[in-house]
């Protein structure tokens, strides 16, 4: 899973051809190949140096474990805590610099409380800055087009998180059963939303995420 948000480092010969040789290339080609087919399988204290934000890659994690196996069914997914010992000690993991494995916390519920958490508790930056936000806002209001949308958020650094999101809040909500909701729109902009979007009230926040849940097949295409 997170062999998609590391990367395989390389020394200084490494990185400039002038002081290698083919043979050396050739190990460096092989290395990294067997490096990225074996990575998922690494144990914690071997794992590559992470890209970017920890943080980050964290939420995307519990993104995709949220996604998978039809966890999104669970009642309650977003509404019900989770452990509160497990959270806490994930968050902590976290702001330590390393990345916890999922697969040792076994309520689905937890992991959701640890997304809810990495964006209450602004260990993931903003997704969409203020200006950029309080723009699409208006422009949603003006009923704009989802290309317009797409123009905005294309180049904002998270976009492929903010499809990630948007892709699992609509299959929660896809998943209820009808005419008894455990989760709303407006639940989802007071959890996520105002964290999301910066400077957003929970109002405005919730407009936005009801236009890219109907839309997200042509915004995050």
């Amino acid at each position: 899973m997170i062999g998609l948000f590391t990367s395989i480092g390389l020394s200084n010969s490494e990185r400039n051809p002038e002081h290698s040789t083919p043979v050396l290339s050739f190990q460096i080609i092989t290395i990294m190949i067997f490096s990225l087919m074996y990575v998922s399988a690494l144990d914690e204290s071997s794992r590559p140096p992470f890209e970017g934000s920890v943080s980050e890659v964290a939420a995307a994690e519990c993104i995709e474990y949220l996604l998978n196996e039809d966890r999104v069914r669970q009642e309650g997914l977003f509404r019900v805590p989770g452990n509160v010992k497990q959270v806490k000690h994930y968050l902590e993991t976290v702001d330590q610099g390393t990345l916890p494995r999922l697969d040792d916390i076994p309520s689905s519920h937890t992991v959701a409380s640890v997304l809810k958490k990495l964006f209450r508790e602004h260990k993931v930056n903003v997704i969409v800055v203020s200006s950029v936000a309080k723009e699409l806002f208006h422009e949603v209001e003006m009923k704009c087009s989802p290309t317009t949308a797409r123009s905005l958020l294309i180049g904002i650094r998270s976009f492929r998180l903010l499809g990630g999101l948007i892709h699992l809040f609509s299959e929660v909500l896809a998943s209820q059963e009808a005419g008894k909701p455990s989760v709303s729109v407006d639940d989802l902009a007071r959890s996520f939303g105002i964290y999301m979007f910066e400077d957003l009230n929970v109002g405005q926040a919730g407009i936005v995420l009801e236009f890219l849940l109907q839309s997200q097949s042509e915004v995050f295409v």
